[in-house]
């Protein structure tokens, strides 16, 4: 089951011409996992979204990273999923996401 973070329904669907993903599992660290995150915000073109899928159990820190930096922009959408299905799974489970969500899509970053 996949449980989708609270700011979706407040995220512009429209927007998005663009969409990265990016699968976060348990051996993930926290600063290269940031930094990661951070550049792909950072950067100059704003239409995209950010979809983080968290596959299955990860750290307080890893999740509280997430959510805050969920709550700071709504182009990212965290979706969370309880047991760990792997990386090609999640990244179906991305896109699947990505293309039903997005609309006006054009391409797909993964990360």
């Amino acid at each position: 089951m996949i449980e989708v973070s609270v700011d979706f329904a407040i995220a512009d669907k429209t927007v998005a011409k663009v969409a990265v993903l990016l699968s976060v599992y348990q051996n993930d660290k926290e600063l290269p996992l940031y930094l990661s995150i951070k550049s792909i915000l950072n950067q100059s073109y704003r239409e995209l979204a950010m979809l983080i899928l968290i596959d299955g159990f990860v750290s307080t820190n890893i999740s509280n990273l997430i959510n805050l930096l969920g709550k700071s922009d709504r182009r990212i959408i965290i979706l969370k999923r309880e047991k760990n299905e792997g990386l090609a799974s999640a990244m179906n489970t991305l896109i699947d996401f990505a293309l039903v969500t997005y609309p006006n899509l054009e391409y797909i970053a993964r990360m």
